[in-house]
């Protein structure tokens, strides 16, 4: 700052992070007695302008630091001599000039601020050892006229680090570790083992650091190859290697961790499965077989765990960009044949409602009255928002029926909701025969039903959960008598079994397991079982997933939810058979889940000119061709003439935006604060946005957060809700990826892993897509928000949700 040099007398003032501007002194004297202050800012910026203006350009830099020197001998108070001496000691770190001998007098000074400030240095140091490999840091600063000085020895300079690293200050001990993270060296390990097995693990800042170093260490391959080579590391060394290994994305950390599989597990730290997609990302190729015959020897009787291990390690490959070897092939078939043979369903079934949620059954241990432990099928596990209707297979009514109930069914403040429950129906005609209501308590009660009158008909026993609140909303039941035993395993747990069986068996092309898949998509069950089988007939065998597919979809007695997942699958195998099945079945089914078809359908040419056709035949409404999105899709797929086709379909109906203007308008006007109830809101808000959206800590991470949401007012929230693309937030602006075959796919980008990219959909569900598979990649300006919420909640409902946010300021 040239302008600045030798305007001697006058003051400068500079603003510090956007606080108020400090005035500082312009002569050398001043600054210096500046050094001195209790004030941290005046202190930094008085060294920063002594080292720009004299030292690091050399102009009179020892008559500087002399007079720094001078005017330590008059310090007044302890913390004004140390604060003189840091500064010294990083002016002259700065110059070039430090000592060794000034460095080991405040190593062991009395004062740890002295003490902190040497280990920082030593940090940032070179040493003789390490100069050769590293640019030095005071090259492009110093002036020309002044060489840098490398300074210390590698024996003194590692003397001072290990012995800040057994300092009795913790912040010494983490600054010592940080440095010797900086020089990595295969001698440095031992003493960073030991600090971390002394470190008090309440000191999370000093674990962190030393765990830091440690890894640096490992990163350099020819420090973890000597790691490798040694055989004296105790258990505690080797699990402290371990849990760093993750970080550490070469072929020696895959190595170690596969040496380390026998003694992981899910509880430790790395898991088993972290530790096996991390192998199969970076082990060589040759150790690969390795973790098929570790896994199938030492879990041999868990089906279960050995697919959720046998998905990390094909992640792994996936991400290095590697195909499955033949012997994990071979392991995956294997497990496709367990899973799908061994009673995938159930006579027990999930049937879930029409706004259908996630299958929610599944085990849990509660309490009777009587003090016994149970175990019962739940509707808690996977939230309580969570829905279903969890059915019995028919069986003949005897004298009695009885089982244990515990649940609620609202808020034990306020009345029943009457929605949860337990009955038993006629299975032929559906009449309730007997009804039970939660006990509204955790504790299971007994209920008892005489059945001897209906002794013969043929029955059904139904638990339904049809309760969406945040809490209180679930129940459970077991030790049945007179009725169907419970499963041995629940129907959730099914499903995930089937999903993850399905897809795997589409990953490796096994077409010889699509009869069992036929079976299952094409038998009553429960839904989420279905739709798994139905993905992964279509991947293994499209020509019996469009037969079986759509014959269900044009059953209209078929569950709406099956229909509608069904539909989709069959938009994406894009067949003439499967687009014409979509189309036939448009007529009768609502529209929510036309838009369902009509998205999937418009990812390709000859599907959007099938739902063109579809509308103009007056199978689906010409208001979907009006949404938002519908003509960039469209764009896309270019069917022929689709613009004069939408124009023409379009031209009565009102535009889509002044429809939405008019909408925003009423919403708008007809919020009132008196008849809205925030509690209400929250649980809108929990049910339709919360799967997306974070608020008070919880939710999802897909779209913003939305702390503050209420200072936004009640205009542009009506507008965020109402009109999501409006404002669209780079951040969250859809990706849509053209592949390779012409297909594709949009969602919210969220990373990179290898060679394969990670997207969200709207429903907050993450997948994949090779990048190899990728012809081109474009940002939307659309937004991934659902832009239907006018439709989907009623003005109550609207209401009761802009009460919760606006109070959310």
């Amino acid at each position: 700052r040239a302008d600045s040099v030798g305007k001697q007398g006058s003051t400068e003032s500079r603003p510090t992070s956007g606080l108020r501007p400090v005035a500082l002194p312009n002569d050398l004297d001043g600054l210096i007695a500046e050094l001195g202050s209790p004030n941290l800012t005046r202190r930094l910026l008085a060294m920063g302008e002594i080292r720009d203006r004299w030292v690091n350009w050399g102009f009179n830099a020892n008559l500087a630091l002399n007079r720094v020197e001078q005017r330590i001998k008059s310090a007044n108070t302890p913390s004004q001599l140390a604060n003189f001496t840091i500064s010294l000691l990083w002016l002259k770190h700065w110059g070039g000039i430090l000592s060794p001998e000034q460095l080991e007098v405040a190593a062991s000074s009395p004062q740890s601020t002295l003490r902190i400030h040497v280990q920082r240095i030593l940090g940032d140091l070179p040493t003789e050892g390490f100069a050769k490999n590293r640019t030095f840091y005071w090259a492009n600063q110093v002036g020309p006229n002044q060489p840098p000085l490398f300074g210390l020895s590698t024996n003194l300079w590692k003397k001072l680090t290990l012995t800040g690293l057994n300092d009795s200050d913790a912040l010494v001990r983490r600054c010592a570790a940080e440095a010797l993270g900086n020089w990595p060296a295969i001698e440095n390990l031992r003493p960073l083992l030991a600090a971390l097995a002394k470190a008090d693990p309440a000191d999370t800042h000093l674990v962190y650091v030393l765990r830091k170093s440690l890894r640096d260490h490992l990163k350099v391959p020819a420090i973890f190859e000597q790691v490798l080579a040694k055989k004296d590391w105790s258990e505690a060394d080797q699990r402290a290697f371990a849990d760093v290994c993750l970080a550490v994305p070469t072929p020696p950390a895959a190595s170690f961790l596969l040496s380390r599989l026998g003694s992981l597990s899910e509880a430790t730290s790395p898991t088993l499965g972290d530790a096996l997609k991390h192998a199969a990302r970076y082990a060589p190729e040759a150790d690969l077989p390795k973790l098929a015959d570790f896994i199938r020897a030492k879990f041999a009787d868990q089906t279960d765990f050995q697919l959720a291990l046998f998905r990390s390690v094909d992640q792994g490959l996936q991400q290095r960009g590697l195909a499955l070897p033949a012997t994990l092939k071979s392991w995956g078939g294997e497990l496709v044949g367990k899973l799908l043979g061994s009673g995938a369903t159930s006579a027990w079934n999930n049937a879930p409602l029409e706004a259908a949620t996630e299958n929610p059954w599944d085990f849990q241990e509660r309490k009777r009255t009587d003090g016994r432990t149970i175990r019962v099928l739940s509707s808690l596990m996977r939230g309580e928002q969570t829905t279903g209707v969890l059915r019995s297979p028919e069986f003949a009514a005897g004298a009695k029926v009885s089982f244990w109930l515990c649940g609620h069914d609202g808020y034990p403040d306020k009345p029943a909701k009457k929605v949860n429950a337990a009955r038993l129906r006629e299975a032929t005609t559906g009449a309730v025969l007997f009804e039970a209501w939660p006990p509204r308590t955790d504790t299971a009660t007994q209920i008892a039903w005489d059945t001897a009158p209906h002794a013969g008909k043929r029955v059904v026993l139904e638990v339904t959960d049809a309760d969406t609140g945040d809490a209180y909303a679930w129940l459970a039941l077991g030790d049945l008598e007179g009725a169907p035993a419970l499963p041995s395993a629940s129907p959730r747990a099914l499903a995930d079994r089937t999903a993850g069986a399905a897809e795997l068996a589409a990953r490796l092309g096994l077409k010889e397991e699509a009869p069992k898949l036929q079976e299952l998509a094409g038998k009553p069950g429960d839904s989420e079982l279905r739709t798994a089988a139905a993905r992964g007939l279509a991947g293994v065998d499209p020509a019996a997933a469009e037969e079986t597919l759509a014959a269900v979809l044009a059953d209209g007695a078929q569950p709406l939810p099956v229909r509608e997942r069904f539909g989709v699958i069959l938009a994406e195998l894009n067949t003439a058979g499967s687009r014409a099945a979509v189309v036939a079945a448009l007529k009768g089914v609502p529209y929510r889940v036309q838009q369902a078809w009509a998205v999937a359908l418009t990812a390709t040419r000859d599907g959007a000119d099938a739902f063109l056709q579809a509308v103009e035949q007056g199978f689906a409404a010409p208001r979907i061709l009006q949404l938002t999105g519908a003509r960039s899709r469209f764009e896309r797929a270019n069917p022929a003439n689709w613009q004069a086709r939408i124009e023409k379909l379009t031209r009565e109906l009102a535009p889509t935006d002044e429809a939405r203007e008019k909408l925003l308008a009423a919403r708008r006007n007809a919020y009132a604060l008196a008849d809205a109830k925030a509690a209400e809101g929250q649980r809108i808000f929990e049910v339709n946005c919360g799967v997306c959206h974070q608020l008070d800590g919880k939710g999802g991470l897909v779209g913003p957060q939305l702390t503050g949401i209420g200072n936004r007012g009640v205009e542009r929230l009506c507008e965020d809700i109402l009109d999501p693309n409006r404002n669209v937030d780079h951040a969250f602006a859809t990706t849509t990826l053209t592949l390779k075959d012409g297909e594709a796919v949009s969602g919210l980008f969220r990373r990179e892993e290898g060679e394969l990219l990670v997207l969200a959909n709207a429903t907050g569900q993450e997948f994949t897509v090779p990048k190899k598979d990728v012809q081109e990649r474009a940002e939307s300006k659309l937004s991934l928000m659902p832009d239907n919420f006018g439709e989907v909640l009623s003005e109550p409902d609207f209401n009761h949700l802009l009460a919760f946010l606006l109070g959310k300021r």
